[in-house]
């Protein structure tokens, strides 16, 4: 087992500021038998040559070029070639800490792990926020503590800061054509690990590097990206039933920001949104007394309670509020690439 394939899949669209940096910390990994996927989903910009590059002075690393059909066909698409034992996502705007591949190894073969987790550190311009985490020592999770681990932020629900056990993926893929595919198919991972009595490991060391940009899909607001979210956070939330307390907030903040975004729709889109909508204001209205009389943030209690109504007045008053938070967030951005 320790001379497994790693399968490493790396989406790539329009990064070609950071492509280098995170294919070279790959391929300088300690552990060396990987199998490096690099997906070319339709770049506009240099990624193209980059990938055949780096495909040409290093037989590990297999290219694919495709349209741009999105993050989660890339995924599908790198996953449906890979022949690791083993299955690791890394965004093409990351990188990694050059001992990644084998630490994480070292902690699956040695306890059995499904799935190995690694610390992550968030990238602004000039300063680096490490994520939380007090254990110094690895955190092993069976059963049913795994789902409560994970419901509660644990090991988070983006794919690219674990190392996965091929089965992981069995019967499982991506939702092609949507955004917030991490969101919409991590929970699956989880739930049938927890269900065969599978183990995840979360070492308290950092690996993985995020880099903030401000064209990311979580920081746009569009209508499709809001849809895809709401779609992936209320399936979640249905089928975590036991989980469901700590899930609704969530639903609750998506909801949110389409009662912000409504305003600025196009017509076409206005129309579109009012089944999802009507989605939404039906889960406020069901969970409307749990919230308020609950110990949920006044943030959840004034989503739940603007969210009975879709009136023009409360439409406006959800666009102003809008302009006002994205001032605010606009703010934070400045430290974003």
């Amino acid at each position: 087992m320790k001379n497994s394939l790693i399968s490493v899949i790396v989406p790539v669209y329009n990064v070609e500021s950071y492509l280098v940096q995170c294919l070279d910390s790959i391929l300088a990994q300690t552990y060396q038998n990987l199998e490096i996927i690099l997906v070319d989903d339709g770049s506009t910009d240099g990624c193209s040559q980059i990938c055949n590059t780096y495909g040409e002075k290093d037989s590990r690393v297999v290219v694919f070029h495709s349209e741009n059909r999105g993050l989660a066909s890339a995924r599908n698409l790198g996953l449906e070639y890979a022949k690791g034992d083993y299955i690791s996502y890394i965004d093409s705007d990351d990188w990694i800490e050059l001992n990644t591949m084998e630490e994480l190894l070292n902690a699956s073969v040695q306890l059995n792990a499904d799935i190995v987790v690694g610390m992550r550190s968030t990238e602004y311009i000039g300063q680096s926020r490490t994520s939380q985490n007090n254990e110094r020592q690895d955190q092993v999770f069976y059963e049913q503590d795994i789902l409560t681990a994970f419901v509660n932020g644990l090991f988070g629900d983006v794919m690219w800061n674990k190392l996965y056990r091929r089965e992981c993926f069995r019967d499982i893929r991506f939702p092609d054509g949507h955004n917030y595919e991490d969101v919409a198919t991590t929970w699956k991972i989880m739930k049938t690990i927890a269900k065969r009595n599978g183990i995840i490991v979360v070492l308290p060391e950092t690996f993985f590097h995020f880099r903030m940009r401000k064209s990311s899909i979580s920081h746009t607001g569009s209508f499709d990206n809001i849809v895809d979210a709401w779609m992936a956070y209320y399936k979640k939330y249905e089928e975590l039933v036991d989980y469901q307390d700590k899930l609704l907030p969530s639903c609750l903040m998506v909801t949110g920001k389409m009662w912000r975004k409504y305003i600025s729709f196009s017509k076409a889109e206005k129309k579109e949104a009012a089944a999802v909508a009507t989605e939404m204001q039906e889960f406020s209205k069901k969970h409307f007394w749990q919230v308020i009389r609950g110990n949920y943030s006044l943030l959840c209690k004034m989503i739940c309670t603007a969210s009975l109504f879709r009136n023009s007045l409360v439409m406006h008053i959800s666009g102003y509020m809008d302009k006002l938070y994205s001032g605010m967030r606009n703010e934070k951005e400045r430290m974003f690439d």
